[in-house]
């Protein structure tokens, strides 16, 4: 199965990453259209329209989060 870890950006408060923990590359397709081979232990950044294809036909998008009515401050 896919193995991942969420991290933080070690130098960018409030971004995050994906970190592959498994053994099987991932191909992550960015928002400027290219794709790029996550390997072990490398990470992508978690960016609304960029998506994942993990193998085995498993693919994930990230969205971006709505904000609850109150939060229009708070970081996403």
């Amino acid at each position: 199965g896919v193995r991942a870890e969420i991290v933080p950006h070690p130098r960018r408060p409030g971004v995050l990453g994906m970190r592959n923990a498994g053994d099987a590359p991932w191909t992550a397709h960015l928002r400027d259209g290219r794709d790029q081979q996550i390997d072990k232990s490398q990470n992508v950044r978690l960016a609304p329209g960029v998506s994942i294809d993990f193998g085995g036909g498993l693919i994930g998008k990230v969205m971006a989060r709505d904000r609850a009515p109150g939060q229009e401050g708070a970081a996403s």
